[in-house]
């Protein structure tokens, strides 16, 4: 039997210095490797004839490894729709110790961004108190929605502090 990990997570960016600049300001992750790609096994790999991809490629706490791309060839300026009852929308978790806190950042950062492209709350405005778990072993989390910006769903939670909750991931 095959043992899997994450390995990384993968996020298509239309300007990867706007995305960069993000996830470090607001989540504190850190690049450790970029390059530009346009080989014959890449567009293999990806599908794609002719691809041209720059890739950065960052670290963020605990090994958590983020991937971002901006794909040159071939090149779209429509993202997807960012629906997430749509099957095929993907989210990613990140786990915070004060997600008011970081609610303030997020709000202070997006404000003062000169493109902030599609980042946002979602649902806007936001209500922590409305989106505290009230029951279950997760009573007491709290967590939403917001977009980066191109729209992808970030989910940020602060877990539970109880007994109950140790079984997801604590």
């Amino acid at each position: 039997m095959t043992v899997l990990r994450l390995g990384h997570i993968g996020l298509t960016c239309s300007d990867i210095d706007r995305s960069k600049r993000f996830y470090e300001a607001l989540f504190g992750f850190e690049e450790f490797f970029r390059i530009s790609r346009k080989t014959p096994w890449l567009a293999a790999q990806v599908g794609y004839e002719r691809a041209h991809i720059e890739f950065c490629h960052m670290r963020g706490a605990n090994g958590l490894h983020l991937e971002l791309l901006e794909y040159r060839n071939p090149y779209a300026t429509n993202p997807i729709p960012d629906d997430t009852y749509r099957p095929g929308n993907t989210h990613f978790n990140l786990w915070v110790d004060d997600i008011e806190a970081l609610t303030e950042r997020v709000r202070a950062y997006v404000a003062a961004m000169p493109d902030p492209g599609l980042a946002r709350f979602a649902p806007e405005p936001l209500d922590i108190e409305a989106s505290t778990i009230t029951d279950g072993p997760q009573k007491s989390g709290k967590g939403y929605y917001m977009r980066d910006p191109d729209g992808h769903t970030i989910e940020l939670w602060q877990p539970a502090q109880t007994e109950a909750a140790q079984g997801f991931g604590r």
